[in-house]
């Protein structure tokens, strides 16, 4: 998955879940998370839906090692769905288990998700702190691109994806490229030589991508417009887009149908449209596109 193929990696998962289910293993548990990891990243919510099903159906079991990267399966398949603020909270709790536990590495994965997913203060600077318990070349990619997308330094973006690319993991360095490019645009937009490095970054992005079959993150799918979306906007947008109604999304996020109805209100001034039918084609165009259901 960290490669970024996660068509290939849903396969290997499913086929360990298979096979630890044949021995009454506990690490059919842990394929299970894997294949929900991997469809959510694939933009994929009902394999990742699916696959957690399957999980909360079976017994509780004793061994828990990999219980952090089950949180960050339900994480990224909420994301997927759409349902950015449990995605986040999840990952927070998976940060606090994987430090009760002494799982650091573990830990900076979840940061690391954290950071990706936009959710930048404080899980960048957290994750910049952990270098003196996690070692390693993929450890410093990651406090790298943290670093870049707290500072929203360029130059640290790309030497996070250059990193990221040394050690095969093609989807987080077309992150850390596709950042790189969003802040040299940001930067300045009539300055040549920023534009040539966006131009330059946006391509190693796209390069990088041909091999992550098909995979689908906030880092690599950056919000497009000049009047951006904040993140609750984003969501309930989403939610709408995906027939959602405002009672079902207030209840999914814990606020009231008025509040919903304030939000989708203020996404219709922002992207130009009068009516929720509008929703999914305008927020295709701006790469705001719901997730498959």
């Amino acid at each position: 998955v960290d490669q970024g193929r996660p068509i290939s990696s849903g396969t290997m998962f499913r086929e360990a879940a298979t096979l630890f289910g044949t021995l009454g293993h506990p690490g059919r548990r842990w394929g299970l998370a894997g294949v929900a990891l991997a469809g959510a990243l694939a933009g994929d919510s009902d394999i990742g839906s699916a696959a957690l099903a399957e999980l909360d159906e079976m017994d509780p079991v004793a061994v828990h090692l990999q219980e952090v990267n089950v949180i960050r399966s339900r994480a990224w398949t909420a994301m997927i769905r759409g349902e950015l603020t449990k995605a986040r909270d999840l990952l927070w709790d998976a940060v606090a288990l994987a430090d009760s536990w002494g799982q650091f590495a573990a830990s900076a994965q979840a940061l690391h998700d954290l950071v990706r997913m936009g959710a930048i203060d404080p899980a960048a600077e957290q994750l910049e702190g952990m270098g003196d318990r996690v070692d390693g070349a993929f450890m410093e990619a990651r406090m790298l691109y943290a670093r870049a997308a707290r500072l929203g330094d360029m130059t640290l973006a790309t030497t996070a994806a250059d990193k990221f690319e040394s050690v095969g993991a093609n989807l987080f360095a077309a992150e850390g490229a596709t950042l790189a490019a969003t802040l040299a645009k940001v930067a300045k937009d009539t300055d040549r030589d920023f534009i040539m490095s966006a131009a330059e970054a946006e391509a190693r992005a796209e390069r990088l991508l041909e091999s992550c079959q098909g995979a689908v993150t906030p880092g690599v799918r950056p919000q497009r417009g000049s009047t951006p979306l904040t993140d609750r906007e984003r969501e309930v947008a989403t939610l709408a887009a995906r027939g959602m109604t405002s009672r079902q999304i207030g209840e999914n996020l814990f606020v009231s149908s008025r509040t919903v109805d304030n939000h989708l209100q203020q996404v219709y001034v922002k992207l130009g449209i009068k009516r929720r039918s509008e929703l999914a084609a305008h927020l295709l165009r701006t790469t705001e596109a719901p997730p498959p259901s």
